[in-house]
C-alpha cells in the first residue's frame, strides 16, 4: 500500500482542509516542532482505512476531531501495486464511510464494509498494519535486549497465540463430535443386521426371485395358446356385433313418400323454362336489331357538337355587331375629348403669354424677389448686402393663378382624352377578336351538313333509342319470368336432389355388402331395387350370426380352462391375483417387489460395508483429534513455536542488518534463544548486542523491527500482504551525532529498494538529510503542512 494523496479537515488539529501530495515521494520525513501534528498525518492514513487510530484505541473517533467542531472528514488516495482507490471517511454530525477504485466504481459503502474491503485489498488487519507498516514508537530495542521469555511473551502478543488454544478447543470438540459420530453408527449397523441386512437374508431373498422368474417363464409359454383363444373368441364376438349392425342397417331402408309426385311436378316445371326461354328469346333479336339501326346512324353527341357550332356562330356574329357599335360610340367620344383638350392647351399657353408680359413690365420686382443676402445681383455682379423690400403687383398674383388653374385644367383634360383613346383602343381591338371567332367558325362549317340536316338526323337517333329503351324493358321482363321458371325448376330438383342424397345415404350404408347399382333416371326404380335386396341380404345375416356364436362360446370355454390352470400355479407360487389382473401382471408386479427386497439387502450389506469403512475412519480421526488437542493444549508446542518464529525474525532481521550495516554486521541467537551479533569486520566474531553502540543498535533494532513487519501478516493470517510503503515513528532525538549519520545512511538506503519510506521526527538535522520534507507548524489551534523538495 502507497499512500498518493491524503486530505484532512477537522481532523485534530488541522481545522482547515489540509492536503498531503505523496507522488515520487519514495523517501520523505514529516518533520516539526513537538505536538504540531505529525503523527496526526499518519493517525488520518490509518483511520482513513481501518476507522481507528491505534493509539486512543476501540472505534472511538472523538478525540480526533478538532475542539469546537461537529464535523471532520478524512479522503486518502491510494495505490496497490498498479491499481488504485480512494477511501472517504466522516464523522460528527454526518457519518459517511466509502471506497471506490481509480475509475470511481462503489466498492464499500459502511464503515464495517470499507474495512473489510481494506483488509481484503491489503491482506492486512488493522493490528498488523499498525505493527508492519507503521512502527511502534520506543519499541525497536525491546525485542533485541528482553530476555528469552520476555520476547517470547511478547511474540505472543504481537502474533496472538490464543489462536491455539482455540484450535485445541476446537480439537477437542471435534473428538467428541467424532465419537458421537462413530457410536451412532455402531447403533445404525446393529439396526440393519437385526432388520434382515445379511448375507443369509440375501441368498434367501434370489432364491425367491428366481422361483417367481420360473414361475413368469411358464406363464408366457402358455401365452401364445391364450393369445390365440382370445382373438378367435374376441373376433367372433366382433363379427357377430357386426352382423347385428348389418342387420340394423338393412331393417332401416325404407322408400320415402311421394317420389312420384315430385317427378311430375319437375316435368311440369321443365316445360315452363322452355317457354320463358323462346319469349326471351324473341325479345333479344329485337334489341339487337335496333342496337344495329342505332349503330348506322350518326352518333347522338356528334350531331348536337355540330349544332352547338352552328349556335355559336350565331352568337359570335351578334356579339360582333355589338363591339361594331361600341366602337362607333368610342370613336364620338375621342373627338370631343380632343376638342376639349385642344382649348386647354391654348388656354394655358394665353394665361403663360400674359404673365410674361407681366414680368416684363414688372422687371425690378421680378429681379429683386429672386434675392438673397450674400448672393450675386443679377445687374452689377456684386455681393447682396440686403435684399430690397418691395411689394409684389397685385395683378402678377392674379396671373399666376390663372396660369395655374390652366395648367390644371390642361392635364385633366389631357388625361381624359388618353383614358378616352385607350378605351377606343380596347373597343376596337374586342371587334378585330370577334371578327376572328366569326371567321373561324364559319372555315369549320364551311364542308358540314346544314342546320336542318343535323336536326332530322338527330330526331331519328332519338326515336330509334327510344325504341331500343322499349325493347330492353321486354328483354329484362322476359328475363325475370325465364329466371323465375328455372327458380322453380331448381327448386323441384332440390327436393329430387335431397330424395337422391336420403337414398344414397341409406344405400352408402350397405356399401361393404355391395348392394346393387342405383338407376340415375328413376328414383322410384332406384328404391324398389334396394328394399328388395335389402330383404334378402337380412336372412343370409341371421343365419351367419348363429355361426358366429357357437365359434366364440368354443373359443371363451377352452380359454377359460386354461387361465385356470394358471391361476392355480400362481397360487401355490404365493402370488396374489387381484380381480381382472393379469397373472403375468401380478407375477411382474411381485418380481418387482422381490427385486427391490434383494436390492435392499444388497445396498444394505453395501451400506454395512461402507459404514465399516466410515467407523474406521471416524475411530482414527477421534484419535488425531484427541492427540491434537493434546499437543496444543500443551505449552511445550508453543514454545516450539515460539522459537521456530524466532529463528525466522532473525534470519530476516540478519539479511537486513547486512544491507542497513554495509555487510559489517549480522545477527544469530545463541543457544539460549538471546541474539548476538556477528562482526565480519572482526573475522566474524559474536559478540553479546548490548556490546553495540548507539547507533548499531538503532540498525539492528531497524532490522528486527523490519523483519517483524515483513513477516507478520504470514505468521499470524497466512496471507500474505506486498508492504509498499513503511512509516518510522522513532525518538531519533535520543542519537549522538555519530550514530545519526549511520541512522540517515541507514533510512537512505532503505529509500532507495522500491519501498515508500516515511520518517517523522523533529530532529532537524535527519530532516535536512532527506530530498522531501513535510513541515508540520502550528499557530495556535490550527496545524498547516508544505511540501518542500531539495
Amino acid at each position: 500500500m502507497r499512500p498518493i494523496r491524503l486530505e484532512m479537515k477537522g481532523f485534530t488539529s488541522f481545522r482547515d482542509r489540509t492536503e498531503v501530495n505523496f507522488e515520487d515521494a519514495d523517501l520523505f520525513v514529516l518533520t516539526g516542532p513537538t505536538g504540531a501534528g505529525k503523527s496526526s498525518v499518519i493517525d488520518a492514513i490509518t483511520f482513513a482505512l481501518y476507522g481507528s487510530i491505534p493509539r486512543l484505541g476501540g472505534n472511538s473517533v472523538e478525540p480526533v476531531i478538532s475542539r469546537g467542531m461537529l464535523q471532520m472528514s478524512v479522503r486518502l488516495d491510494f495505490a496497490v501495486g498498479e491499481k488504485r482507490y480512494t477511501a472517504v471517511r466522516m464523522a460528527g454530525t454526518k457519518s459517511e464511510a466509502r471506497l471506490e477504485d481509480e475509475y470511481g466504481n462503489p466498492l464499500a459503502g459502511s464503515s464495517m464494509g470499507l474495512k473489510g474491503k481494506v483488509e481484503e485489498i491489503l491482506g492486512l488487519s488493522f493490528g498488523h498494519f499498525t505493527k508492519s507498516v507503521v512502527l511502534p514508537q520506543g519499541h525497536f530495542a525491546n525485542l533485541l535486549h528482553e530476555t528469552a521469555s520476555e520476547r517470547h511473551k511478547m511474540l505472543q502478543r504481537l502474533l496472538g497465540t490464543e489462536l491455539f488454544t482455540r484450535l485445541a478447543y476446537r480439537a477437542g470438540q471435534r473428538k467428541d463430535t467424532s465419537k458421537a459420530l462413530a457410536d451412532n453408527m455402531e447403533r445404525d449397523m446393529a439396526q440393519l443386521e437385526a432388520g434382515g441386512i445379511t448375507p443369509g437374508d440375501l441368498k434367501a431373498a434370489r432364491r425367491r426371485a428366481q422361483e417367481l422368474f420360473g414361475l413368469e417363464k411358464r406363464i408366457r409359454e402358455t401365452q401364445p395358446e391364450s393369445d390365440a383363444l382370445n382373438d378367435r373368441a374376441l373376433s367372433a364376438k366382433q363379427r357377430g356385433a357386426d352382423i347385428w349392425k348389418r342387420l340394423d342397417l338393412l331393417s332401416a331402408v325404407r322408400p320415402p313418400e311421394g317420389v312420384q309426385e315430385l317427378a311430375e311436378e319437375l316435368a311440369k316445371g321443365k316445360r315452363g323454362i322452355d317457354d320463358a326461354k323462346k319469349a326471351h328469346d324473341e325479345a333479344a333479336d329485337q334489341r339487337l336489331r335496333l342496337e344495329e339501326a342505332l349503330h348506322n346512324l350518326p352518333k347522338e353527341a356528334d350531331l348536337r357538337q355540330r349544332l352547338r357550332r352552328y349556335h355559336d356562330l350565331a352568337k359570335e356574329r351578334t356579339e360582333r355587331d355589338r363591339a361594331a357599335a361600341r366602337l362607333e360610340d368610342a370613336r364620338t367620344v375621342l373627338q370631343a375629348a380632343q376638342a376639349v383638350a385642344g382649348k386647354a392647351r391654348t388656354a394655358a399657353e394665353a394665361a403663360e403669354q400674359a404673365l410674361r408680359a407681366m414680368e416684363d413690365e414688372h422687371s425690378a420686382y421680378h429681379l429683386a424677389s429672386g434675392l438673397s443676402t450674400g448672393s450675386a445681383c443679377p445687374v452689377c455682379r456684386q455681393p447682396v448686402s440686403e435684399p430690397p423690400e418691395m411689394e409684389a403687383p397685385a395683378e402678377m398674383e392674379e396671373a399666376r393663378d390663372t396660369i395655374e388653374a390652366a395648367r390644371q385644367d390642361r392635364i385633366s383634360a389631357d388625361a381624359d382624352l388618353a383614358n378616352t383613346q385607350a378605351d377606343a383602343s380596347a373597343r376596337e381591338q374586342s371587334l378585330k377578336d370577334s371578327q376572328g371567332r366569326v371567321t373561324s367558325l364559319e372555315a369549320e362549317l364551311k364542308d358540314e351538313p346544314s342546320r336542318e340536316e343535323i336536326e332530322s338526323d338527330l330526331a331519328q337517333v332519338t326515336a330509334t333509342t327510344g325504341e331500343l329503351e322499349e325493347a330492353n324493358r321486354n328483354e329484362r321482363e322476359a328475363r325475370k319470368r325465364l329466371a323465375a321458371a328455372q327458380q322453380t325448376v331448381s327448386d323441384l330438383e332440390g327436393d329430387g336432389e335431397r330424395a337422391w342424397q336420403d337414398y344414397d345415404k341409406q344405400r352408402d350404408r350397405l356399401a361393404e355388402m355391395q348392394p346393387p347399382a342405383a338407376k340415375r333416371e328413376d328414383l322410384a326404380v332406384a328404391w324398389n331395387d334396394l328394399t328388395a335386396w335389402s330383404k334378402k341380404q337380412a336372412k343370409e345375416q341371421r343365419t351367419l350370426h348363429e355361426k358366429t356364436e357357437a365359434e366364440r362360446k368354443t373359443a371363451e370355454s377352452t380359454l377359460e380352462e386354461l387361465r385356470g390352470a394358471i391361476a392355480e400355479w400362481c397360487s401355490q407360487a404365493g402370488v396374489v391375483v387381484a380381480h381382472g389382473e393379469e397373472p403375468l401382471t401380478a407375477c411382474g408386479r411381485e418380481q418387482g417387489r422381490q427385486a427391490g427386497e434383494v436390492k435392499r439387502i444388497e445396498q444394505g450389506l453395501e451400506s454395512m460395508e461402507q459404514k465399516r469403512a466410515e467407523l474406521k475412519c471416524l475411530r482414527r480421526k477421534t484419535a488425531v483429534a484427541a492427540d491434537l488437542a493434546r499437543h496444543l493444549g500443551s505449552r511445550n508446542f508453543v514454545q516450539w513455536l515460539m522459537d521456530q518464529v524466532l529463528n525466522q525474525l532473525c534470519v530476516g532481521a540478519s539479511k537486513e542488518l547486512l544491507k542497513l550495516s554495509r555487510d559489517a554486521y549480522s545477527l544469530e541467537l545463541d543457544d539460549s534463544n538471546n541474539f548476538v551479533v556477528v562482526d565480519r569486520n572482526s573475522a566474524g566474531a559474536r559478540r553479546p548486542v548490548k556490546t553495540l553502540s548507539g547507533g548499531e543498535t538503532f540498525l539492528a533494532s531497524l532490522s528486527l523491527a523490519l523483519s517483524l513487519s515483513e513477516h507478520l501478516a504470514d505468521l499470524t493470517v497466512g496471507r500474505a500482504a506486498k508492504l509498499e510503503a513503511l512509516f518510522l515513528d522513532e525518538g531519533f532525538g535520543t542519537l549522538d551525532s555519530d550514530t545519526l549519520d549511520d541512522v540517515i545512511q541507514a533510512i537512505e538506503e532503505l529509500g532507495s529498494r522500491g519501498r515508500m519510506v516515511g520518517v517523522v521526527t523533529h530532529v532537524k538535522e535527519l530532516a535536512e538529510s532527506i530530498p522531501i520534507r513535510y513541515e508540520v507548524t502550528k499557530q495556535g489551534n490550527r496545524s498547516s503542512i508544505e511540501r518542500i523538495e531539495a
